[in-house]
């Protein structure tokens, strides 16, 4: 877009003043659209030609009204930008497992939970032996997300002052209420240990249920062994996290939204030949 003044363009029809030019038509000759004073009326000016007057006020309102609607929508969407850990640990013992191993914990949601990060614990924080694999499941198995967690990871601080927090980025999962398990693979002797009997700092909205492991296998396979009695967790999976709104709400704004964007419609054109002859008369 650019401004055209009245000056630069002798002989233009009616009564105008600088404004928006909205386009450059072409046909025999050219022509040059602009904003009138009175009326938001688009006129062309050609010799000879057809050119359109387009009626724009009405349209650019339901249009802005249209983005606006979309915009209220988008801006239910989860922003990373106020993600959080899932858990943090203040305290709590080094341990590592006796045998290639998954293990990490079972967790509960009590709201929609937007996961997108998963990542591993490093104790001491000075860097990982070796990589490890992080999966996130639902109950029924299904695995939901994965990463394998290097020393290239994002780290992370944690409320201990006994290690960090290694993330990476992962493609956006919505938890919905129910439990899930997430754990991470772990070698015989581990010099990488998790956090266990730890005490710990819980995002709202979920809730810490027991520790799971699977004996035997370096492979990121879900764990099938509960350890209730492991009252502190093995925390060395995690995940980063941000409370997401309901599938109905997330429904009902895009249903409002798309209702909006339905209303547009394009007003008539009129059409008016020569330069000299004069506007058509606002409808």
């Amino acid at each position: 877009m650019f401004l055209a003044n009245r000056a630069e363009f002798g002989g233009l029809p009616g009564d105008f003043a600088p404004g928006l030019c909205l386009g450059v038509l072409e046909r025999s000759n050219i022509k040059i659209a602009v904003v009138p004073k009175s009326g938001f009326r688009d006129y062309g000016i050609a010799d000879g030609a057809y050119v359109n007057s387009i009626l724009m006020g009405e349209a650019m309102r339901q249009i802005v009204r249209g983005l606006l609607l979309t915009i209220a929508w988008v801006g239910l969407i989860p922003s990373t930008a106020n993600a959080g850990l899932v858990v943090d640990v203040t305290f709590g013992t080094a341990g590592s497992p006796m045998g290639d191993t998954v293990a990490g914990w079972r967790f509960r949601v009590s709201q929609p939970l937007a996961v997108s990060s998963l990542g591993f614990w490093d104790e001491g924080g000075d860097g990982l032996n070796h990589a490890h694999d992080v999966g996130l499941w639902n109950t029924s198995g299904d695995l939901l997300s994965s990463t394998r967690i290097t020393n290239t990871a994002t780290a992370e601080e944690s409320a201990s002052t006994f290690g960090r927090w290694m993330f990476n980025r992962v493609a956006t999962v919505v938890l919905t209420p129910g439990d899930y398990i997430v754990a991470a693979t772990y070698l015989d002797l581990d010099h990488d240990q998790a956090r266990i009997y730890a005490r710990t700092i819980i995002l709202p909205g979920v809730t810490y249920v027991h520790s799971m492991q699977k004996s035997f296998t370096s492979r990121l396979e879900m764990p099938d062994q509960a350890f209730p009695e492991l009252k502190g967790g093995i925390f060395g999976p995690n995940l980063i996290a941000v409370a997401a709104p309901e599938t109905s709400t997330l429904a009902g704004a895009m249903l409002v939204s798309i209702a909006g964007l339905a209303r547009l419609r394009w007003p008539r054109s009129r059409r008016w030949r020569s330069r000299d002859q004069s506007p058509p008369p606002a409808p």
